[in-house]
This record gives structure tokens, sequence and C-alpha cells, in this order.
């Protein structure tokens, strides 16, 4: 059995490794904390700054997690997975994907191809 501590640490790693696989670098660059942040919903706030600090102590809870699990688009759970695979849930895409459609629907048809045009490039695998 994990104690508290363990499970938090366990899930500041996963929230790590997710900026690298998702956000495409460590979470110490500013873009990519921003990016973060933004995502999190904690856009205006030190919240993440805090829990991904180098010795953080403080925890990350399972509640904690499981929201950030919804805004991060991750299947329930891989937070707190160790060595988690940090899968990506397609029912939380389904949102995502009727967001992004309800934002393009006002824009003219060459904004819309644009900004379609800038999501192509960011999709695109990155390479270390």
């Amino acid at each position: 059995m994990t104690t508290r501590q363990e499970r938090s640490e366990i899930r500041r790693e996963n929230l790590k490794r997710y900026c690298i696989k998702y956000l495409g670098g460590p979470h110490t660059d500013r873009a990519v904390l921003k990016a973060l942040k933004e995502k999190t919903g904690h856009a205006g706030s030190s919240y993440v700054n805090d829990l991904l600090a180098e010795g953080s102590r403080k925890g990350i809870a399972e509640e904690a997690a499981q929201r950030f699990e919804d805004k991060l688009q991750l299947i329930d759970g891989q937070l707190s997975e160790p060595n988690s695979k940090l899968l990506l849930d397609p029912r939380k895409l389904d949102t995502a994907k009727k967001r992004l459609e309800e934002m393009i629907q006002p824009l003219s048809n060459e904004e819309a191809v644009r900004v379609m045009e800038f999501i192509s490039r960011l999709s695109k695998p990155r390479h270390a």
C-alpha cells in the first residue's frame, strides 16, 4: 500500500510526463507550463507551479487528479497509475471536438481554414 505522499509523487511525475508527451517539452519550459495551466483551468494561479516545483511537498489528492484528467482528456486513473501510458479518453476528445466545432462555426471560411491548418501543424508528432 502506498502512502498519500507517494501517490502524490506518482501524480506529479505523470503530470510532468504529460507535458513532454502532449505539450512538446518539459514543465520547466515557460510556454509548456503556461499551456498546462490553461488546459487545467489554472491560468491565473500559481497552483500548478507549486505542484510541479522541484522538491514540492504539495499533495495532489485523488479528487484533484480526477479534475486534471478530465481537463487534460485522459482516461480516468491515468495520473494515479505508476508509469502510466497517459492514454487519452476518446469520449472526452469528442467533447473537445464539439468545442472546437462551436468555436470555428462563427468564423469565415478563410479563418476556419487557417485555424485547421494551425491545428494540423500542432498535431504532427514532435521528435526529440
